[in-house]
């Protein structure tokens, strides 16, 4: 039975128009991957760029996100939140964000110190600073900023109605919480703080999954190298499917004419 003249052109038109929208997807994650590495390049750039002394308390991160900030003053003793759900080699762990206080300023800085283990005979209660970093102070102090506190779990922080809500338990006197917003941390401590989150683990340009090794500290933290998003592979994966979809689009759409003029012309 011979397909209609109609039926063949609306195949072949519906197989050419899934092509082109295919083929278009695959060109927008190829911009997407260019846009990315561009990204990649300017945040190691800014990496690389001299520490800003004496940073205010409003920051462009639009231009600022991966800068480095060199720091004076102090850390306050008890404005100490505990983020739920690190590992350390594979153990539990919390990881530590404590207020610092910048010399003559009267706001605060969030900054993450690193990692602490759970005791494993108490693996709900939460660890106690170590005594070499409680309230210690910090003259050239080097972090960097944060653009967003990507790292933090949100396995509470579910978007309901259209707000946010962080889970927060009070442990011994211990903030713990299963992530981060510095505007409920400024709420919570009575005082200004920065619109930025710094870190002082070590930041890689290269985007590589590392992992604790267990020995690297830093006054009584646990240091967890933490990499550049860089998200190019994946658009570029991405690309390469929906090319090959195009092409497979292409080659059913060919093969059905083929067989339709060769069965017309037996």
């Amino acid at each position: 039975m011979k397909r209609s003249p109609v039926r063949l052109l609306l195949s072949v038109v519906l197989g050419l128009g899934l092509a082109a929208v295919t083929f278009s997807m695959g060109n927008w994650q190829v911009r997407r991957a260019a846009e990315k590495t561009a990204l990649h390049q300017q945040q190691a750039e800014r990496l690389h760029a001299p520490a800003i002394d004496h940073p205010e308390e409003l920051l462009d991160l639009q231009k600022l996100a991966y800068r480095r900030l060199k720091l004076q003053g102090h850390f306050v003793l008890n404005a100490v939140v505990y983020i739920d759900n690190r590992q350390i080699d594979g153990r539990p762990a919390v990881q530590v964000i404590q207020a610092f206080q910048p010399e003559g300023a009267n706001y605060v800085v969030p900054l993450d110190r690193g990692l602490l283990p759970r005791n494993p005979d108490q693996p709900r209660m939460p660890p106690p600073l170590p005594m070499q970093a409680a309230g210690a102070d910090a003259n050239d102090l080097l972090v960097t900023v944060l653009p967003g506190f990507a790292r933090s779990a949100e396995l509470w922080g579910l978007t309901l109605g259209g707000s946010k809500k962080i889970h927060r338990e009070t442990d011994e006197g211990r903030q713990v919480w299963s992530n981060f917003d510095a505007t409920e941390f400024g709420e919570w401590l009575g005082r200004p703080v920065s619109n930025y989150v710094a870190t002082v683990e070590p930041v890689l340009p290269e985007a590589q999954d590392m992992q604790t090794s267990g020995q690297a500290t830093a006054s009584g933290f646990y240091m967890d190298q933490v990499s550049l998003p860089d998200q190019v592979a994946r658009h570029r994966g991405y690309a390469i499917q929906w090319y090959a979809m195009t092409a497979m689009l292409l080659l059913f759409s060919g093969y059905f004419v083929f067989k339709e003029f060769k069965s017309r012309n037996d």
